[in-house]
């Protein structure tokens, strides 16, 4: 199934498809439902959209890949919980020392950065 996804993504980004649709394709979530459902988890309405306005094509590429008539499309939108996260341009730090240990807690790979560029922070 993946492989035929691919290949429609493929034939879809060569045809000229609108960068949306083909981030919606090349992202998209998939679980196979049942033997004939496959099931599209999309994050927001907007994709939705998109998704129906290439759908009849995209399931007629997978019926022909697949080899299967039976096959299904079914989407749904997920609620995806965001952080609120505190920006770190207005938090409040006494010295460039506490920003750096603040970032390197919160980044692990930013240490692995800061060796190889040579980058040394004075007390």
């Amino acid at each position: 199934m993946f492989v035929h996804w691919k290949s429609f993504t493929e034939k879809t980004r060569k045809a000229g498809a609108s960068t949306l649709i083909t981030l919606l394709l090349d992202n998209a979530d998939l679980e196979l439902k049942e033997k004939e459902t496959i099931l599209i988890k999309l994050s927001n309405p907007v994709q939705q959209q998109q998704l129906q306005d290439i759908q009849a094509e995209l399931l007629k590429h997978l019926k022909e890949g697949l080899q299967n008539n039976f096959i299904q499309l079914q989407s749904t939108v997920i609620k995806v919980e965001q952080k609120t996260e505190i920006p770190v341009a207005s938090m409040k730090f006494n010295n460039p020392l506490e920003k750096m240990q603040f970032l390197l807690k919160k980044y692990p790979k930013l240490k692995k950065l800061q060796s190889n560029l040579g980058l040394d922070l004075d007390d």
